[in-house]
């Protein structure tokens, strides 16, 4: 994967928890989630960072504390023609549900 993939994938799994939750995971549940090392995920979180999609804290341990989705975030995800100007493809929130709910058995 490249990290625009990864990006992608990591901004799709916290938009999903935000609207469902109100919240966003810990670093370490992300990590469980997508299955990457703490280098592979860092670099995820510090491409949506520099896109200004998320707000967050970089801990001493080299850890993050992903505050919040930004307004920015936000809308990337939740507007299609945005969304496919950032990554090359339509998203569809319901493929993504489904695929993430198979995942959280």
């Amino acid at each position: 994967m490249t990290v625009f993939d990864d990006g992608k994938e990591l901004l799709l799994i916290l938009y999903k928890q935000h609207k469902d939750w109100g919240n966003l995971p810990a670093y370490k549940e992300l990590i469980n989630k997508t299955g990457w090392d703490n280098k592979r995920l860092g670099i995820a979180t510090e491409y949506l960072k520099g896109k200004q999609w998320i707000e967050t804290i970089k801990m001493a341990d080299g850890h993050y504390i992903i505050r919040k989705l930004t307004p920015s975030g936000i809308d990337v995800v939740e507007d299609k023609s945005k969304f496919k100007r950032h990554f090359a493809h339509e998203v569809n929130l319901g493929i993504y549900k489904a695929r993430w709910g198979a995942e959280e058995r």
